[in-house]
């Protein structure tokens, strides 16, 4: 019984110490930085790369990019946003206070970076759940959703300069 006992005990010590190593605390410190997230096309020399950038002061920025893969090259922008961001707990929230994107009436995905339109009295608040992963090398984002709604699932993103590490293919 004593030996059964001790392992029961070792097996919960060694899931509970696994799922702490794999989990990191959200401090804010943590999120300084810029973060990458892509999708790419099977078999194209080109993907999409989303990028927040927190700065120390509570600010960020936004970026949705086109990118040639090898060499890495920026191709267009299809969005941009900046504003301010707090954190409570394992919560991120932002307020977004300026967007820009591809012009409203225009039929391309992306245009260069002096060709966004910005949309006046731009206000939107999100509610980020944020988790991190592989000793802070990914951080897991998870948009707040209202139940029983067709929600986004959670983006992985990877601090800049490690994104050719994720090459997730869209189906």
């Amino acid at each position: 019984m004593k030996i059964s006992n001790c392992i029961l005990a070792a097996s919960l010590f060694a899931v509970t110490l696994s799922c702490n190593l794999e989990d990191e605390v959200l401090v804010p410190s943590n999120l300084f930085g810029t973060w990458e997230s892509n999708l790419f096309q099977e078999n194209m020399e080109w993907g999409q790369v989303i990028s927040y950038t927190f700065h120390d002061d509570g600010t960020f920025e936004y970026n949705s990019t086109v990118q040639q893969i090898f060499p890495r090259k920026e191709l267009g922008f299809n969005s941009k946003a900046s504003g301010i961001y707090t954190v409570d707990g394992s919560k991120v929230y932002l307020i977004e206070t300026k967007y820009l994107s591809v012009p409203q009436n225009s039929s391309l995905f992306i245009v260069p970076l002096a060709e966004l339109e910005e949309w006046e009295d731009w206000y939107r608040e999100k509610e980020i759940m944020v988790t991190f992963k592989k000793r802070g090398s990914q951080m897991v984002m998870i948009e707040g959703c209202p139940i029983n709604a067709a929600c986004a699932p959670p983006s992985i993103f990877f601090r800049e300069g490690n994104i050719w590490q994720s090459l997730v293919k869209m189906n």
